[in-house]
């Protein structure tokens, strides 16, 4: 297996933030770094899901117009089948 090559940077903790960090470390067994690492990546894609999601949301209503004209344009075929 390939080793990634891993950079060192100085990061600033609370006293408490750390307590409570190296408290989930013990309950998850692993090394502090893993812990940063782990939590970087997890706020990193959920930051991306968000941007998606809001993307998307901004697309829908840009949209919105298009889609009730065209639903509109529909409708009268909506209630053939209609008893």
């Amino acid at each position: 297996m390939k080793k990634t090559k891993m950079i060192t940077k100085t990061v600033h903790f609370s006293p408490d933030l750390v307590q409570e960090a190296t408290q989930v470390c013990r309950e998850l067994n692993m090394s502090f770094s893993e812990l940063v690492r782990t939590a970087t990546c997890l706020f990193i894609k959920q930051g991306c899901q968000d941007k998606l999601k809001q993307l998307l949301a901004e697309g829908y209503l840009e949209k919105a117009g298009l889609n009730r004209c065209i639903c509109n344009d529909f409708d009268h075929f909506d209630r053939e089948n209609v008893l």
